[in-house]
């Protein structure tokens, strides 16, 4: 390999490093908050989505993929959350603040993706005063916190 390939080799291996590098930094706590402000945004709009439908259910196969990709965002909030480093204190207070509502948010959804899986249509619109509940938790927080 000449010294051109080597170059090129060097840095391809620097650009496959470097997420696992800089994945060893302490985070900001303005990274932090801002990621997680960005999961409580998206649990807030996949949990209100799916209020607003299980309010009056239309469809059942529509509701059935509303409710997957809420509960597909609630999961994914609440795992980047839980996987972020906390820098400090402050983030500390956030990620205690925001867990409990993501948590919420993640019951929730499968509350009432288990009463859309009967034919019960009250059932299931019994689940939309929790799931706005949360929702609204969800918005304050991102509200309280941009």
């Amino acid at each position: 390999m000449g010294s051109s390939g080597r170059w090129v080799a060097g840095i391809a291996c620097l650009a496959l490093l470097a997420p696992v590098v800089a994945g060893l930094f302490p985070t900001s706590v303005d990274g932090y908050r801002d990621a997680v402000v960005t999961a409580a945004r998206d649990a807030a709009s996949a949990t209100s989505t799916a209020a607003a439908l299980v309010a009056s259910p239309t469809l059942p196969t529509y509701t059935d993929v509303v409710l997957a990709d809420a509960r597909e965002a609630v999961g994914t909030a609440l795992a980047e959350v839980a996987e972020l480093d906390v820098p400090d204190g402050t983030a500390r207070g956030l990620r205690d603040e925001v867990l409990p509502l993501l948590t919420q948010a993640v019951a929730a959804v499968g509350d009432a993706t288990a009463a859309a899986g009967g034919d019960d249509l009250a059932t299931l619109r019994d689940q939309a005063p929790p799931l706005a509940q949360v929702g609204g938790r969800l918005r304050g927080f991102v509200e309280g916190h941009r």
